[in-house]
């Protein structure tokens, strides 16, 4: 009984922080968006999605950019963006440390979460170090979120068709019917024993009143 609690209790408490690294999850995106709309509304010039850079919402300062293409940025609440781009972060590491009794083992998933907490830090830093006063740190985050975040689906998508692919060889798996007339199979070196129906197939005749007898 004192074990079964054990189990139960450490079963809730797995169940309770998965959660937490759901809700996690789920804030720091409606947070972002959320916040990417109000800063874009503030822009005097229209923010376009297509021309501007996100980075561009959390810019410090207001100047001509000639990098991709020249524009003109001011962005007057570009502290709430960097606070956005922190938050994110922080919650994209919550969320994998508190999920991680839904991760499976092995490398290929501790490689997947790994990824995912480097997006994260990856947001973090471009939030702390806006692209027009720290380029170098900010152009380091991007990287981390660019280039290891678009990798996670690969390492959780190939554990997963793993997984389904089990599932499906389980459930698809039907044990071969012995044709009439095949011996059993001995189980554990022991031959199972044979009664009169099962002789009857290997070439006797048997009938309830009489027995065997030979055909």
């Amino acid at each position: 009984m004192i074990r079964c609690s054990h189990v139960n209790r450490a079963r809730k408490d797995g169940q309770l922080k998965a959660r937490i690294g759901y809700a996690a999850w789920v804030a720091g995106v409606v947070q972002f968006l959320v916040v990417h709309g109000i800063v874009e509304s503030a822009w005097t010039n229209p923010y376009s999605w297509a021309r501007n850079n996100i980075s561009d919402l959390g810019n410090a300062h207001c100047a001509m950019q000639s990098d991709p293409e020249p524009r003109y940025i001011c962005s007057p609440e570009h502290v709430l963006m960097n606070a956005s781009f922190t938050a994110l972060g922080a919650l994209i590491v919550v969320g994998v440390a508190f999920t991680g009794v839904l991760w499976r083992t092995g490398a290929i998933s501790t490689a997947a979460r790994c990824l995912l907490a480097c997006a994260g830090v990856g947001f973090a830093l471009a939030g702390l170090a806006p692209a027009d006063v720290h380029e170098n740190q900010h152009l380091l985050g991007a990287l981390f979120i660019m280039a290891m975040g678009n990798i996670v689906p690969l390492p959780t998508g190939h554990g997963r068709l793993t997984i389904q692919h089990r599932e499906m060889s389980v459930w698809t798996h039907r044990p071969r019917p012995l044709s009439r007339g095949h011996p059993r199979r001995p189980v554990n070196g022991i031959r199972a024993r044979t009664g009169p129906r099962e002789q009857s197939h290997r070439g006797e005749a048997w009938s309830p009143g009489r027995g065997l007898r030979g055909r």
